[in-house]
């Protein structure tokens, strides 16, 4: 099967430029109690932001199989350009998961309480 390597991994088979080694660094950080629990991936057009989380998603396949693994949610910015600021995306994201109760009030308002530290410092820019 041919393939084209500028294509998202979509398998980990198709990782030809081993990607593996820094998505499992990324996925043993983020397992750190230590981790501030969330991940940022930035970077140009094509540079493989897709492809690295994917791999970091079939990390936590595989931890899930075994023990638990991290609560992964993907924020798609891109529905949000206009706006101008990444806070908002999240905000939103955070408020529909605990609509969801897919999160507890207690842990949104954690993150929330966490995001008012970097809003003030982004605003101080």
């Amino acid at each position: 099967m041919s393939r084209d390597v500028h294509a998202p991994i979509e398998d980990e088979a198709f990782d030809f430029l081993g990607r593996k080694d820094l998505a499992e660094r990324i996925y043993t950080r983020l397992s750190d109690a230590s981790c501030p629990q969330a991940l940022g991936i930035y970077g140009g057009w094509g540079t493989g932001k897709t492809s690295l989380l994917n791999l970091i998603k079939f990390k936590n396949e595989e931890k899930r199989k075994s023990e638990k693994g991290l609560f992964i949610k993907v924020i798609d910015a891109w529905s949000y350009e206009l706006v101008g600021s990444l806070f908002e995306p999240i905000i939103v994201t955070l408020r529909e998961l605990a609509l969801k109760e897919e999160m507890s009030d207690a842990t949104v308002k954690t993150y929330l309480r966490r995001m008012k530290k970097f809003i003030l410092l982004g605003a101080s820019d």
